[in-house]
């Protein structure tokens, strides 16, 4: 390679470099998949399992509006509740928390059930983006309780879908799965398509952990269809990621590489 070309080189690998540091700013581990090798391949996963974080950039917090006629402190709650929700997909769990805490505060002062309730959802959520799975357990199994109190079908399903992931992480395969059935089967009566392709998805990542991975792949193509009828283009992104391990599984290496690469486009696409 010549002197130009060489300096040229440099220069390229450089700048993508800065790139990749600038995406890393705006993003932060939002999950841990769980992979399993055969027997014969011990040396790649230690004891037979190989735990990789991954870097996602999460779709946008769902803020929960404050009503117009919300006296003062109730709109406070609901200012910090929406600030903790936003400055966990930022990235800054401790402003979520300390936010989400004084909301939590504020609420239980009230005596506000479906504040509490909203509050220990968006804790779960972010706890979730911690990797602190003992911990997304605990605020989970809480705020599905409130919500089960509460008759709030759609705040029952969001709470089981984090029990749900929490217990899989947590290799309690047995009681996760029922917990995330339970979420879809509530997703699907309600029209909650964005819950829908999260639940497929996470249900297929636990049967592609189990080795059934052309069960895995029949949730999947649902939840593609579903995501692309929808415009869920983020969730989409996630599916076609499971896809790409999935077959990689499979050792059909030139499907892998279309999901990876079609997920890789979406999500730049998205920012």
């Amino acid at each position: 390679m010549s002197t130009p070309e060489a300096t040229a080189s440099k220069t390229t690998n450089a700048q993508a470099v800065d790139e990749e540091y600038e995406k890393l700013e705006r993003f932060h581990v939002d999950r841990r998949r769980v992979v399993f090798f055969k027997h014969q391949d011990p040396s790649q996963g230690g004891f037979g399992i190989v735990l990789r974080a991954e870097l996602h950039e999460s779709g946008r917090p769902r803020c929960t509006p404050t009503p117009a006629n919300a006296d003062h402190q109730t709109r406070s709650a609901a200012l910090l509740e929406n600030l903790g929700a936003l400055e966990s997909w930022k990235g800054n769990l401790e402003k979520s928390s300390a936010y989400l805490n004084e909301a939590m505060r504020l609420y239980q002062g009230e005596g506000d059930k479906k504040g509490i309730c909203s509050v220990l959802r968006k804790q779960a959520a972010a706890t979730l983006r911690t990797m602190d799975y003992v911990k997304v357990r605990a605020v989970a199994s809480t705020a599905l309780e409130h919500c089960k109190a509460l008759n709030d079908a759609l705040g029952v399903a969001e709470a089981s879908y984090y029990l749900g992931y929490s217990l899989a992480m947590l290799s309690e395969i047995d009681e996760a799965l029922p917990v995330l059935h339970e979420s879809l089967d509530i997703r699907r009566t309600h029209g909650d398509e964005v819950g829908v392709v999260q639940c497929l998805e996470r249900i297929a990542d636990v049967l592609r952990a189990q080795g059934q991975d052309q069960d895995a792949l029949s949730r999947l193509d649902e939840a593609v269809a579903i995501a692309t009828r929808s415009g869920d283009r983020l969730g989409l992104a996630d599916v076609l990621e499971t896809i790409g391990y999935t077959q990689i599984q499979l050792s059909d290496f030139v499907k892998a590489a279309e999901a990876l690469s079609e997920a890789i486009a979406i999500n730049r696409s998205v920012g």
